[in-house]
């Protein structure tokens, strides 16, 4: 995997910096101060150190043998929790998902204020400063706003979604998310139930202990929108700059409300 590649996915990840802590070498990737990723571009030496679980850790050293070992230069004491990758050895999707870990372990390091603040967290009070409309009950909406209903196959819908994110930009759009709520249970049902994408997306709010109002991000639209169709989670829409509010779901049929003209 070219060196261009591995420093655009690790600078994907929300809130990622590329920093130099130690010199030129290792090249390092940060959230809110933490390191998940130092990079070693030579050459003669091409690696990345990343941080893991210490069961898989140890899975992965005996699953790729002198490709995967003990965290490099890191103290003894720290490497259980680290994997140096030989990154000309190693199949290409099963670093990425290495990466992706490493970034989720610091991400569960991070203090309650430090994650919210990555996220971009804000209160349902701002939201409604910020001119959000905020519903109580569907029949209040019916009662007190106009009503439109949007239908549509899942990919319609998103796309609709979509086009009303961007008419309000991101900044003025947010989606209330309760995953945090759930029981154990219910979260591994919902987990069962989800594609690929956006079962990976969710990790990057697994973390989530209570209702919260999220920016919405292309990951977070996309995750809702899924959870949305399936009936998994329904997550209502925000729009702050032209205020209207999409709840979902009621068979693919979801009303969006704003104030009466």
């Amino acid at each position: 995997m070219l060196i261009k590649n591995i420093k655009e996915y690790c600078l994907s990840k929300r809130g990622a910096e590329e920093v130099y802590p130690f010199g030129e070498i290792p090249i390092c990737y940060k959230i809110s101060g933490k390191i998940f990723a130092q990079l070693y571009p030579q050459q003669d030496n091409y690696k990345i150190t990343l941080k893991c679980e210490p069961t898989l850790a140890d899975f992965y050293r005996q699953q790729y043998k002198g490709t995967v070992v003990r965290g490099y230069h890191c103290p003894p004491v720290q490497q259980p929790y680290y994997n140096t990758v030989y990154i000309n050895d190693m199949d290409e999707n099963v670093l990425l998902n290495m990466i992706d870990h490493s970034y989720e372990r610091v991400l569960g390091a991070l203090t309650k204020k430090e994650y919210k603040e990555l996220l971009g967290v804000i209160t349902k009070e701002r939201m409604i400063d910020m001119g959000g409309i905020y519903i109580e009950t569907i029949q209040s909406g019916f009662d007190q706003y106009s009503c439109e209903l949007l239908s549509g196959t899942q990919e319609e819908l998103y796309q609709k979604i979509n086009e009303i994110r961007l008419k309000n930009y991101e900044v003025h759009s947010y989606v209330d998310f309760y995953y945090g709520k759930l029981s154990y249970e219910e979260r591994t049902n919902l987990r069962a139930a989800l594609s690929d994408k956006a079962f990976s997306i969710l990790n990057m709010y697994e973390y989530l202990k209570e209702i919260v109002f999220i920016p919405l991000y292309d990951d977070i639209l996309y995750l809702t929108a899924e959870l949305n169709a399936k009936e998994l989670l329904f997550c209502t829409y925000y729009f702050c700059k032209y205020p209207c509010t999409i709840w979902g779901n009621y068979n693919l049929t979801y009303p969006m409300f704003a104030k009466k003209e």
